[in-house]
């Protein structure tokens, strides 16, 4: 019986591979009565990406299957093609990446992707997978890389873009590794764009047209593994240093869900070019009564001022965490790890330092000689979420970074004029991509910007 048995197992066998199946179950060509002959993807930027295949016997395909994925990233998609051309065997499908933010995919993005083909009896025949760079296709891109570091730019902008892969290193090197403590940090791509009016259409629609009043200076889509980085900056050096402490901080917790003050704080703790302006701003609003509790920032609010206070406000209070509070570097690895767990932003405080976000205003008020506000409420931010998206559903981008310019004074008068200011980052509410450095707001307001060492 035994060997009756094995007998049977290994003629099952034989036939399967006498059928060409493989072992992940996708039937291979020989077997098929349809072949992928040739396949490619094209980019249609800013509409978005031209998936093309090209089949032997259209007459016999049933479906086609598209499936790509952002290399190194978190997404993965698929989508269906039409049915191929009678005569030429060809099928293409355009997969919108700006028309709307669950779809939007950044510009240099490194993608993968391959086709399926299934006939119909049931075959399924795969392509090869291939890699394919989703350019902005208005230039012509040039490629800089060091070790796990890739910045793609055009035009005559290579010793900027050397200048900012010297501060994404040294930015994974002193936060990444010295105040993080990772020891591995997920490969990073940078797209540079030489100036404003070229950058904007790379942005997500809702970045465009969020603030009329701020402009976005760089973004850094984590799941993605891109930032976009507006690189005609003289605080360029900032800029790269502030977002890639965003993108360190996605890979230490895994996501993003921590409040705006301890994101934004920590990436102009770890700016290379601080400017003062944001310390301007936090002494306004103290000088005026209106700093607000850590309890109510849990997001980025609305009024452009407000953000420029959250800058100066999370900066001086990570400053605090990180360097008033003995074993302040182990302590924030503590708390880092609670939140990865998914542990609540209070209950990890406590556990890592003694104290929840109340404990902590009131310690940090206490340095500067500030009350805590009698209405202020203890509330529980949530713990962290994972949210599986639908097929065809991107990452949504988050805003970020507003740049820094010196507050017009006690009255608070702003000019309608936009200006440009020093460097730092807004978030939206739910978004998994931090979109980074908002540029500041009134013209006729003065640049302040002062280069100092980053306190490490």
């Amino acid at each position: 019986m035994r060997r009756s048995t094995l007998l049977v197992v290994f003629l099952a066998l034989a036939a399967v591979f006498a059928l060409g199946l493989r072992a992940d179950g996708v039937v291979s060509a020989d077997s098929s009565r349809v072949t992928v002959q040739d396949a490619k993807a094209e980019s249609k930027f800013p509409d978005g990406i031209l998936f093309r295949v090209r089949v032997s016997n259209p007459g016999d395909v049933k479906t086609v299957t598209v499936h790509f994925s952002i290399v190194g990233g978190r997404v993965q998609r698929y989508d269906y093609l039409p049915a191929p051309d009678a005569s030429t065997g060809t099928s293409e499908v355009l997969i919108r990446t700006g028309s709307d933010l669950k779809r939007y995919i950044p510009p240099g993005v490194l993608m993968e992707y391959y086709f399926e083909v299934e006939d119909t009896i049931g075959n399924v025949v795969s392509s090869q997978p291939k890699r394919f760079i989703f350019d902005d296709s208005r230039f012509t891109w040039h490629e800089l890389k060091q070790g796990d570091i890739t910045i793609r730019y055009y035009g005559p902008m290579k010793t900027r873009a050397q200048t900012v892969v010297d501060a994404v290193d040294t930015t994974i090197d002193k936060v990444g590794r010295k105040l993080f403590g990772l020891t591995q940090v997920s490969p990073v791509r940078l797209t540079l764009y030489n100036n404003w009016n070229d950058m904007v259409n790379a942005l997500p629609l809702t970045s465009r047209t969020q603030r009329g009043e701020l402009i976005t200076e760089g973004t850094t889509f984590s799941d993605f593994g891109i930032i976009l980085l507006l690189a005609d900056d003289a605080q360029v050096r900032g800029l790269a240093s502030h977002e890639m402490t965003h993108f360190l901080i996605h890979d230490a917790l895994g996501n993003d869900n921590i409040p705006v003050w301890m994101n934004e704080g920590l990436a102009e703790y770890a700016n290379l070019e601080p400017s003062q302006v944001y310390e301007q701003y936090l002494s306004l609003a103290i000088v005026r009564g209106t700093l607000k509790p850590l309890t109510s920032l849990t997001q980025m609010p609305g009024k452009s001022e407000d953000v420029m206070v959250v800058y100066g406000l999370g900066r001086s209070v990570m400053e605090y965490l990180i360097e008033s509070e003995p074993s302040g570097t182990e302590k924030l690895r503590t708390l880092f790890r609670l939140l990865r767990a998914g542990q609540g932003m209070d209950s990890a405080l406590t556990q890592a330092y003694g104290f929840d976000r109340f404990g902590l205003d009131q310690r940090w008020r206490k340095t500067i000689g500030l009350p805590l506000p009698e209405d202020v409420t203890k509330t529980e931010l949530p713990k962290a979420q994972t949210v599986t998206a639908a097929p065809l559903q991107f990452p949504q981008a988050t805003t970020s970074q507003p740049q820094a310019s010196s507050p017009t004074g006690a009255t608070g008068a702003e000019s309608d004029k936009p200006r440009r200011a020093g460097g730092a980052c807004s978030r939206s509410e739910g978004a998994s991509a931090d979109v980074g450095m908002w540029l500041g707001l009134a013209g006729a307001l003065a640049f302040v910007a002062v280069r100092r060492r980053w306190r490490g």
